[in-house]
């Protein structure tokens, strides 16, 4: 499917890459966040709420979410939010199906749309007692 596929049939995109070590460096690499970020936005001709997933640095979540806005033909509409993933290795199925904790940045409270969003996607989970 392409980025325009996507668009056309949602308005709730997860982004979720690779967010490797940069070469000779001890910082994550987020080239591919970039881009997907950018590619995305710049289609969001309505109302969206992104979800970040990848693991990032503090503070990129902010300055995606500035990007974004700025990208779109929508602008404000289109929230960020991050919902990092709490993954063990050998244990990636069980930790995402059955979560100790579900985990929300978003950095314009206010509007509720990322947080009812990321809610009705977790209901089932909310409901057996995950912490929110």
């Amino acid at each position: 499917s392409s980025y325009q596929e996507a668009v056309d049939f949602a308005d709730v995109f997860f982004v979720a890459v690779a967010t490797p070590q940069k070469k000779g460096d001890y910082g994550a690499d987020l080239c591919f966040v970039d881009a997907v970020m950018a590619s995305l936005a710049v289609l969001l001709d309505k109302p969206a709420v992104i979800i970040g997933k990848s693991t990032v640095p503090v503070g990129t979540a902010e300055r995606l979410a500035a990007r974004v806005r700025a990208l779109a033909p929508a602008g404000e509409a289109v929230e960020l939010a991050w919902n990092p993933e709490f993954l063990r290795e050998g244990f990636a199925v069980q930790d995402t199906l059955h979560p100790d904790r579900l985990v929300l940045g978003i950095g314009r409270p206010g509007s509720g749309r990322a947080e009812q969003v990321v809610r009705e996607i977790y209901s089932d989970l909310l409901g057996d007692g995950v912490p929110f």
